[in-house]
């Protein structure tokens, strides 16, 4: 029999049918059928998707009935001790795997809150020092993992024949604490070559105006934040942290739209992406990243050949398919 598995995220892997023939997979939406933000936007498959009592009345029922091997999720709000506890008391065998963000520093807040429920930890990034944190808080080596964001055709079709209608997008934050220092590693360089892009170039900028100190558009919510990487000729990145091979959502969406991406170096991403300018664009200084974009805007045949070159190896690697291949490996080995 094939050990089942029941999931709560990604959503993906149950909207576009996959199956396995490896794991028993069923997914429960503990967020109901359209996920909605505590403001009441849409989630998407994004963190921060408010529970619902019917969602959660299913999963515990499907839990008792299953006696599954493995609940996996992603970090909903509201899924903390009363719900994990009830999970244990109804199925003690089962294993709990959690998706989790990166920190640099320490084992992230929501596998420490909740140690005694959590049997495994999947990140998205492959860096030693995270991973040496989590050993050392208990965690054995095939009880961590990497589990990247994936994305569908649904979300970027073919890359639309008409012209962009700016240079470059940009969605995300720029927090800084009550004294006005960044909250992340990279938060003051992401600020100032941000700022520089949009000196520069027609920048399609999202966000909070406050944390950016400068107006900027709405912040996205799905699905406009996937659609709006095909408005701009090039998507660019800066990564909060600097962690080895750390991909988060941007990187996987900016990657399937067809756009050229250009992003701050990530370290160790050459293992992923062949040489700088294959499939992407990497840079380490403001100067150099302002360069690059210049560039590809000016050379058009030469951005569009490396886009599409980096489309078809996400196509080709990175969908929730692929996504779904990884987690398969990782279950069976933890089992």
């Amino acid at each position: 029999m094939k050990p089942i598995v029941v999931y709560t995220r990604p959503r993906d892997w149950s909207l576009t049918g996959y199956s396995s023939d490896k794991l028993d997979l069923i997914y429960v939406p503990i967020s109901g059928e359209n996920p909605v933000k505590r403001n009441g936007r849409p989630a998407g498959d994004g963190i921060g998707d408010v529970l619902t009592k019917a969602g959660v009345a299913k999963l515990l029922q499907t839990i008792r009935e299953k006696q599954p091997q493995v609940f996996f999720h992603a970090i909903h709000a509201k899924v903390g001790e009363p719900i994990l506890r009830q999970v244990r008391v109804l199925s003690p065998r089962t294993k709990i795997i959690v998706a989790n963000g990166n920190d640099p520093n320490k084992v992230g807040g929501y596998v420490a809150s909740h140690r005694a429920y959590v049997d495994a930890v999947l990140l998205n990034s492959q860096d030693p020092k995270v991973w040496k944190l989590y050993r050392e808080a208990g965690f054995s080596e095939n009880q961590v993992g990497v589990l990247y964001d994936g994305f569908e055709l649904k979300d970027h079709p073919a890359p639309s024949k008409t012209t962009p209608t700016f240079d470059c997008f940009f969605a995300g934050s720029n927090q800084v604490n009550e004294k006005g220092v960044h909250i992340y590693q990279n938060g003051r360089f992401r600020k100032q070559f941000i700022y520089r892009v949009r000196e520069s170039f027609k920048l399609d900028l999202h966000g909070h105006t406050h944390e950016w100190g400068i107006p900027v558009s709405k912040r996205l919510n799905y699905p406009q934040y996937y659609q709006s990487f095909h408005d701009a000729r090039i998507a660019i990145n800066v990564n909060h942290l600097e962690l080895v091979r750390y991909y988060t959502r941007r990187t996987i969406h900016a990657g399937a739209s067809g756009r050229l991406y250009v992003v701050k170096y990530i370290p160790g991403m050459e293992a992923d992406f062949g040489e700088n300018g294959e499939h992407l664009v990497w840079f380490n200084t403001i100067e150099q990243g302002l360069d690059r974009i210049d560039y590809y805007l000016q050379n058009e045949k030469l951005r569009e050949e490396t886009a599409a070159r980096c489309r078809d190896l996400f196509l080709r690697k990175h969908t929730w398919r692929n996504r779904l291949e990884d987690f398969e490996k990782f279950v069976l080995a933890l089992l």
